[in-house]
């Protein structure tokens, strides 16, 4: 029962450390496959014989997962929120979305009369809804 029990936690990390990139929830995850790892090596489930195939089996794959879960976050970290990396053209817009334009040199000098006009009615109705 107890092995069942690990195989749902390390599944569960596993699983939240691909969700939220974040090295300690992957060191978490790994943690989790290398204590069932350790589990397997003392205990293993009913009806396998130890040192027999299928325990060697579940043991490499143990190692395995506990490997992939902490590489698996070197290989996600680099990417969005939406988990695809983007592209060299898709991050170019991306920067050209975010960034702001770069403002005007000088001050309210250097526009024209409609320009300063606005700006200056936009501030005064502004400081009446406060």
């Amino acid at each position: 029962m107890t092995i069942w029990i690990l195989l749902v936690v390390a599944i569960a990390l596993s699983l939240i450390s691909l969700k939220w990139i974040n090295m300690l929830f992957s060191l978490a995850g790994s943690i989790g496959w290398l204590a069932l790892w350790m589990y397997n090596l003392d205990h293993p489930p009913t009806g396998i014989t130890q040192g027999s195939n299928i325990h060697e089996f579940m043991t490499y794959a143990f190692i395995i997962m506990a490997i992939a879960t902490l590489f698996m976050f070197f290989r996600n970290r680099n990417r969005g929120y939406s988990g695809y990396p983007r592209t060299a053209p898709e991050q170019a817009e991306y920067d050209r979305q975010v960034k702001a334009p770069p403002s005007q040199v000088g001050g309210l000098m250097n526009r024209t009369n409609e320009e300063y006009r606005e700006r200056v009615r936009g501030a005064l109705r502004n400081n009446r809804r406060r």
